[in-house]
C-alpha cells in the first residue's frame, strides 16, 4: 500500500479532543505518524488540519499560522473553565447594552494586547498541561502573554447572547478573551460555543467531517482528500534546485549558500524551502547565525 504524505482538514465535532480525532484521521489512512496543528477544545468543533506520516515535518510551519473563528458569548455568569463545561462561579446583572456600547468595548481588544492563559488550558506547567493542576484544585498562574486581535466584530446580539468573529494570532484564548470582553460590558460571561473557521491558508468550507472521510474510505477514494506538502507549504519562498544540489541534499552534505541561486534576500532564521526540478519537496532549510551554510530543518528522500 502506498503512503498517503500531507494535510487532511478536519471538521472536527464537538466533544472530541483534539488528541482523540487525530487518531482516528490515523486509523483511517492506516498512518504510522499524524499531528495536527493546533489544539481545539473538546467543547470547540470546526477546523482541525492535520498532518499524516512525512506531513507531520510541517507542523512546526503551519502552527504559527493566524487562525479565525466565530465564538457565542453567554453574558451573565461566568465559569471556571471559562466555557460551558466548566462550574458557576460568578453571576451579575447584564447592563441595557448597545451596539455601540458593545463596539466601544471591542475596540480595547484589538491590536496587541496581553492576554492571561486560562488556568483550564493545554498550556505546560513543568511538563504537565494547566489543566491537570486546575482539576486538582491548584490554580498555576502564568504570566500575561502579548497576543494580537486583528479582527472583532459582532456577528448576533439579543440580551444574554453575543456572537462574535475573531481573527487572531496563534496563541489566544478565545475562552479568556469571551470572558474579559464580558467584564469590560460590565457583567460576566462564558464562551458557550466555538468554532474554529481558518487557519492560514486554510478554511473550514473545505474541510471533511470524519463520516465523510469513512465514506471515502469505503469508496477507496481517501486520496482525494489529501492536501500534498507542496500546496501546503506554498506560503514559503522557494529555492529550486539542480540535480546535483539534489544528490548533495540526500547524502545531508552541507550545502553552501553561495551554491544555489535565490531570487529573494535570505534572512537568518527564517525557513525555506528547496524544490527539486520536478517540482517535488527536497528540504525545508535555514539560514542560522549568518552561517555560510544552510541548516536543514527537514529532508524529505
Amino acid at each position: 500500500m502506498m503512503e498517503n504524505n500531507g494535510i487532511i482538514l478536519l471538521n472536527k465535532p464537538e466533544d472530541l479532543s483534539s488528541n482523540t480525532a487525530v487518531n482516528i484521521v490515523k486509523k483511517i489512512f492506516s498512518s504510522k505518524k499524524a499531528g495536527h496543528t493546533g489544539t481545539l477544545d473538546p467543547f470547540a468543533e470546526g477546523l482541525l488540519p492535520v498532518c499524516i506520516n512525512k506531513g507531520t515535518k510541517i507542523v512546526r510551519y503551519l502552527m504559527d499560522k493566524d487562525k479565525e473563528y466565530t465564538g457565542t458569548i453567554r453574558l451573565g455568569s461566568e465559569t471556571d473553565t471559562l466555557d460551558k463545561t466548566g462550574k458557576i462561579t460568578d453571576t451579575g446583572k447584564i447592563p441595557e447594552l448597545t451596539p455601540e456600547l458593545i463596539e466601544n468595548a471591542m475596540k480595547k481588544f484589538r491590536g496587541t494586547i496581553s492576554q492571561v492563559p486560562p488556568a483550564y488550558s493545554a498550556l505546560k506547567h513543568n511538563g504537565i498541561p494547566l489543566y491537570k493542576y486546575a482539576r486538582n484544585g491548584e490554580i498555576i498562574e502564568k504570566k500575561p502573554r502579548h497576543i494580537n486581535i486583528y479582527k472583532l466584530e459582532t456577528i448576533f446580539f439579543d440580551h444574554d447572547i453575543l456572537k462574535i468573529k475573531v481573527k487572531c494570532s496563534k496563541g489566544t484564548y478565545i475562552r479568556s478573551l469571551a470572558s474579559d470582553l464580558a467584564r469590560e460590558l460590565g457583567t460576566f460571561g462564558h464562551l458557550e460555543e466555538l468554532t474554529r473557521t481558518k487557519s492560514g491558508s486554510f478554511d473550514l468550507e473545505n474541510a471533511f467531517t470524519l463520516e465523510a472521510l469513512r465514506k471515502k474510505q469505503e469508496n477507496n477514494q481517501l486520496e482525494d482528500c489529501i492536501i500534498n506538502i507542496e500546496d501546503a507549504t506554498s506560503f514559503l519562498k522557494t529555492i529550486q534546485i539542480d540535480t546535483k544540489t539534489e544528490q548533495a541534499v540526500s547524502n545531508g552534505k552541507k550545502i553552501n549558500l553561495n551554491d544555489i541561486s535565490s531570487n529573494f534576500t535570505i534572512e537568518e532564521d527564517t525557513p525555506f524551502r528547496l524544490l527539486t526540478k520536478n517540482n517535488k519537496i527536497k528540504a525545508f532549510v535555514r539560514m542560522e547565525n549568518n552561517c555560510d551554510f544552510l541548516k536543514y530543518d527537514a529532508v524529505f528522500n
